[in-house]
């Protein structure tokens, strides 16, 4: 028993659920494996099913963060509410960063630090942490052999590479190269 719900903005397979009842398409920005509530998980593509929800009262969607593996973070709020007409699909879209969560000390090339509070972010312009004091930087969603781009002062930037082999939990020095 189960269905299939396909919108324009994609579809999924789903257990249970009564034919043409009201449900939500959860898209999780093609991150798989993202729990979603009730047992769900995100498929391969990053889209789940939450069937049966009740009509016409508001319902909270959400994303069950302490179920998450250790290289996923929502960049947002992790919850939507909504109010749903009888048979009605909804969608709800959450942002999601996945990649290791490191930590880094971040030096110039002439030794020195990015000034405390500049911040990290990757090519698509996802922030992903803040440089601390001396450097320190908790970062999160870091990819292998992905380019980051540290912003500070007035049009100043700079960028580092994290390394091929990397796993959550790791500790790096990091230069950052002016370009």
């Amino acid at each position: 028993r189960g269905g299939m719900t396909a919108t324009s903005q994609g579809m999924a397979l789903h257990p249970g659920g009564n034919a043409g009842g009201t449900r939500v398409l959860v898209d999780t920005d093609k991150t798989s494996g993202v729990p979603i509530g009730n047992g769900i998980h995100s498929n391969r593509y990053g889209y789940g099913v939450i069937t049966d929800i009740s009509s016409y009262y508001k319902v909270s969607i959400k994303l069950d963060v302490n179920k998450f593996a250790d290289d996923i973070e929502p960049k947002g709020t992790p919850v939507r509410e909504s109010a749903f007409t009888e048979g009605a699909i909804g969608y709800h879209h959450f942002d999601i960063l996945k990649g290791a969560k490191i930590m880094a000390s971040i030096k110039l090339n002439d030794g020195s630090e990015p000034p405390f509070g500049a911040l990290v972010k990757n090519a698509k312009g996802d922030e992903l942490g803040i440089v601390g004091d001396n450097g320190n930087t908790w970062i999160v969603g870091a990819n292998s052999e992905e380019i980051a781009f540290i912003t500070f002062g007035k049009d100043q930037r700079c960028q580092i590479r994290f390394p091929k082999e990397l796993t959550t939990g790791d500790s790096l020095l990091l230069p950052c190269t002016i370009n």
